[in-house]
């Protein structure tokens, strides 16, 4: 019989220097999900360039043009058998180790332990050959759940950074159509500062500080009339306000309707 461990809690902290590690934090877990995506290209652009050239050869063989058109299909499946005998197996296992290493720093930094996949052992002892190592990497179910990891954490961050620009865009977009006296680069900058600015906080949900650093940021680049920023600030800060609430109720309640096992580092037997 297990029961649930709750993980270790610590107090938020305030101020310049918490929020500069934050801010390096996030920047660390960016460098990380970049990594990833680089090797994640590599596994795709390996298999890829296979498919590509296997099809170009089917159609070519059937063209007036197959003279020049196998020997390039030709090319482009030995560029990615190529890539797949040198590069397939590193880029795998280093997947591998970065997701273990999110992982890790998730649950040091963030306090959001998460269970280490348990991988399987190699077949057998000493140096795999290119076949064996790769059927090991391919058929390991921990292989499987960090390219998933993967996939899914670069599309978790495209949708953060669209939400950025969308919000610039709307800014501009909302100040082009009222005040524009303004030019269209002048906007995008200002825009951008204060959108970027709110990755660090002032105060703990920048809960009175949002409107007045807007306006702040704004009328420093010559957005007028005060009372026209204040309403664009208070909307916008409305708007988001009530997005995240409603994501987060979406995901309350999906976690309610299917409720995950907890991570082994969780459980604890207890003794009968």
């Amino acid at each position: 019989m297990t029961v649930p461990l709750s993980p270790r809690r610590t107090r938020p902290r305030f101020g310049l220097g918490a929020c500069l590690v934050a801010a390096a934090r996030g920047l660390a877990f960016t460098g990380l999900m970049l990594a990833g995506l680089v090797l994640l290209v590599v596994v795709l652009g390996a298999v890829g360039l296979a498919m590509l050239g296997l099809w170009a050869l089917i159609l070519g063989a059937d063209s007036r043009e197959s003279g020049q058109k196998v020997p390039l299909a030709l090319l482009v499946i030995g560029a990615g058998l190529l890539a797949g005998r040198f590069l397939l197996p590193p880029a795998l296992l280093g997947i591998r180790r970065l997701a273990s290493l999110t992982r890790r720093l998730a649950g040091e930094w963030c306090g959001v332990p998460i269970a280490e996949p348990r991988p399987l052992p190699p077949p057998h002892q000493g140096r795999l050959g290119f076949t064996e190592r790769l059927r090991w990497l391919l058929t390991d179910p921990a292989t499987q759940r960090d390219l998933s990891w993967t996939a899914v954490n670069l599309i978790a961050w495209v949708l953060a950074l669209a939400s950025a620009v969308i919000i610039v865009v709307g800014l501009v977009a909302f100040f082009r159509a009222l005040s524009p006296q303004l030019s269209l680069s002048t906007l995008v900058l200002a825009c951008t500062i204060f959108v970027v600015s709110q990755a660090v906080s002032i105060t703990p949900g920048s809960v009175g500080t949002y409107e007045g650093f807007f306006l702040l940021v704004l009328s420093t680049f010559g957005a007028r009339p005060a009372a026209l920023v204040t309403a664009a600030a208070v909307l916008s800060h409305v708007g988001n306000i009530a997005a995240l609430l409603g994501a987060g109720a979406i995901g309350a309640l999906w976690l309610r309707v299917n409720r995950p096992p907890l991570p082994v580092g969780l459980e604890r037997p207890i003794p009968s």
